[in-house]
Formats: C-alpha cells, sequence, structure tokens
C-alpha cells in the first residue's frame, strides 16, 4: 500500500495514484496506520505538522523493506539566498513562516535518522530550494 502525503501549498508530481494509494492532504496522520505502507512519500510535511517529532510520524507508518521520500523547503538553502539578496524579506517570510511550524535542514534529518536502528539513508540531497531525502526500513 502507498501513501501519498501532500502538505505544502503545492501538489508535486508522484509516482501515481491507484486503487491501493491512501492520499492525504495536510498534515494530519490520524487516518493512517502505523507500519502499513510500502512506500510513503511526503511533501512539506515535517516544515508544516504539528506533531512533536513528525519525522518519527513518517518513519512509523513504513513497513519493512518499505521506502519513504520526503521533499520540503531547505532552511539553510532559503537563507543563503536571503542573504545573498536574491530574495526579498516578503519572499523569504512567505517560504519559510507561512505555513510552516519549523524549519528543517536536510542535515538535522539525516542525523536523526542515522541516529535510529533499522533505517538506512538511501539518498540524501538538495535540489534548488528543496531537500529530498529517501530512507528505507530494513
Amino acid at each position: 500500500m502507498k501513501l501519498l502525503i501532500y502538505s505544502g501549498k503545492e501538489k508535486f508530481v508522484s509516482s501515481g495514484i491507484d486503487s491501493k494509494t491512501q492520499v492525504i492532504e495536510g498534515a494530519e496522520l490520524s487516518q493512517t496506520i502505523e507500519s502499513a505502507y510500502s512506500i510513503v512519500e511526503a511533501f512539506d510535511f515535517i516544515e508544516s505538522a504539528e506533531y512533536e517529532n513528525p519525522l518519527d510520524m513518517l518513519l512509523s507508518r513504513l513497513r519493512k523493506g518499505g521506502t519513504l521520500s520526503m521533499q520540503g523547503l531547505d532552511a539553510v538553502a532559503v537563507s543563503s539566498l536571503f542573504i545573498e539578496g536574491k530574495l526579498d524579506s516578503r519572499a523569504f517570510s512567505d517560504l519559510m513562516v507561512t505555513r510552516n511550524k519549523r524549519v528543517v535542514k536536510v542535515g538535522d534529518i539525516i542525523k536523526h535518522i542515522e541516529s535510529k536502528n533499522g533505517y538506512e539513508i538511501q539518498f540524501a540531497g538538495i535540489s534548488g530550494l528543496h531537500y529530498i531525502v529517501e530512507v528505507t526500513r530494513a
């Protein structure tokens, strides 16, 4: 079973929706099941979720052998553009503050996942202003 989570302003392109796909718009996971999903794709979830540990919430949804793909705004990338003068204060505020509960750095995500047993980072990087992290559960 696949879980798609769209928590941001935009719906990003995913690998498709079928009858075995559950789609969540927003950051509320009460209608999802722990350890039930072979694929979880989350867009802007960590930034906008009100859970104390949103990354742990995502990880808990994966079944053994499952894959989690996350994407969101990287605070360092956005801040760098602001400092370089490539973003004005309004654009910076719109990206980092509006609808966000927290700022996220890809390095913090990596450290958190590496501290957990049973999870392995397959890919982590930044594309433009967004981080992309892919994790598998052993």
